[in-house]
């Protein structure tokens, strides 16, 4: 069992794209849930506009684009959990800003933690 799981009684998303920006938003919210004894949950989401917007998107490109992302937060997961961090991740496909809103209304979240928009792939 992790160090902080039988405490854990909030979230903090943290809303990462994969980019850059990832281990340094990562390990914030990795810094407040250990200090809150909350548990992390990395939320990836996938902006078909944003997708759009270059060219029009290969078929099977949400399939693709959904297991390459669960392995980016997979990975970054384990760094969390290494630890000794509760942590789940989800990927979400839609307009951020609204997915975001979603997850967030459907944990017990304490705190939404991101950085700016570092244009990761997806």
């Amino acid at each position: 069992m992790h160090q902080h799981s039988e405490r854990a009684t909030s979230t903090i998303v943290c809303a990462i794209d994969l980019s850059e920006l990832t281990e340094p938003t990562s390990n914030l919210a990795a810094a407040l849930a250990q200090r809150l004894a909350a548990r992390v949950l990395l939320v990836h989401v996938i902006d078909p506009v944003f997708l759009m917007a270059e060219a029009p998107p290969p078929k099977g490109w949400e399939q693709a684009l959904r297991e390459e992302a669960e392995r980016g937060l997979e990975s970054v997961a384990e760094r969390l959990r290494q630890r000794g961090l509760e942590v789940a991740t989800t990927v979400r496909v839609g307009v951020p800003a609204e997915q975001l809103r979603a997850v967030a209304a459907t944990a017990e979240v304490r705190l939404l933690v991101m950085g700016t928009h570092g244009r990761g792939r997806a």
